[in-house]
């Protein structure tokens, strides 16, 4: 019964290895490509259960994820002549599995050839924008100019030719220069129909551009600089012209604020100069107003009874001058001397 059944189980075995080896599963983060002895057969960018030859036909993978390459750091000069270090990085997906996988085989190599050209872009653009529209909020339309540079292939005018269509291919762009100008921009309607036609005025350049997925298989998503900082070999003769600068405004600022020290002391000197004019002549104005009215009452009382007024006046006199123990010596025909008089006879 067990030597019957043997030749079944081994039989079932194969069956299943068979099988097994039939059917593959691609998962929502991968793409595959079926090859046969090294040639392409299928592709496979939705997930599923898939079907390929038994031990004929081998499955690559690949992660259709966004993937991250950084470009190496370079010291740019900008348009304005001055210096940055920029440190950047590009995200990518894989759109064709078979264009990447023909061209550029993994994601290793996809890597070292998306960060040579998206390096080269960073280049060129830098080259044409100044320092303060690369670390200002115009950053994002810097960026924006990369990427959509990034996502164009440079071609030759013979690798035009064996386009379909040639230069009517639906997917050539071609970008034009002429001497005024610093950098390539798309080309206009009047000079497309110039190239097609063969006269374009020989004096501008021309660049041929096809879509990066289609030589390579990727689309670059973003492109984004991390840092632009002046490098290392400037940065301290930056740092002592900005503490000069700052040193000169706080010099500034200094003397202004002396300036406005002694304008105000100014003014409050002659305020209170002012002030105490008024005050002292006001005082003058009350004294002698104070002096008429005693003077006025003087007068009142001299007038109505000059004999009391002198006695009273005389008092005072003696009350001023016959002090602590004080002798004085007077003339008999004194005025002072004769209330005394008429008071020792009485």
């Amino acid at each position: 019964m067990n030597k019957k059944a043997t030749p079944f189980i081994i039989i079932a075995v194969i069956a299943i290895f068979i099988v097994l080896q039939a059917f593959f599963t691609v998962d929502e983060t991968e793409v595959a490509i079926v090859t046969t002895f090294g040639e392409f057969k299928t592709s496979h960018t939705s997930p599923g259960l898939k079907m390929k030859t038994p031990f004929v036909d081998s499955v690559t993978k690949f992660d259709k994820r966004l993937q991250r390459v950084d470009v190496p750091p370079e010291a740019l000069l900008t348009s304005d002549k001055k210096r940055l270090s920029v440190d950047a990085y590009a995200r990518y997906r894989i759109i064709n599995p078979l264009v990447f996988f023909k061209n550029l085989t993994n994601e290793s190599t996809a890597d070292s050839r998306i960060a040579s050209i998206v390096g080269s872009k960073i280049r060129e653009e830098i080259a044409q924008d100044t320092q303060e529209e690369i670390i200002s909020a115009k950053r994002e339309s810097v960026m924006s100019n990369i990427t959509t540079m990034s996502n164009l292939f440079e071609i030759s005018f013979a690798e035009v030719q064996n386009l379909d269509n040639g230069l009517q291919n639906s997917d050539l762009s071609l970008y034009t220069k002429r001497d005024q100008q610093d950098n390539f921009s798309p080309a206009d309607n009047n000079d497309i129909a110039s190239i097609l036609t063969n006269s374009l005025d020989s004096e501008i350049e021309i660049k041929y551009y096809v879509p990066l997925q289609d030589i390579w298989g990727v689309e670059v998503i973003d492109v984004r600089i991390k840092r632009a900082d002046f490098p290392d070999s400037v940065e301290s003769s930056i740092f002592e012209r900005m503490v000069a600068e700052r040193f000169r405004k706080a010099s500034a600022f200094r003397a202004e604020g002396e300036e406005q020290d002694k304008e105000i002391r100014a003014a409050v000197d002659r305020e209170v100069e002012i002030t105490l004019e008024t005050a002292n002549g006001q005082s003058a104005i009350t004294r002698g107003e104070g002096e008429a009215l005693a003077i006025e009452a003087l007068a009142d009382a001299l007038s109505s009874d000059p004999e009391f007024y002198g006695f009273v006046r005389s008092l005072e006199a003696y009350e001023k001058s016959l002090m602590n123990d004080t002798t004085v010596i007077l003339d008999p025909e004194s005025e002072l001397f004769k209330y005394l008089e008429s008071y020792t006879k009485k």
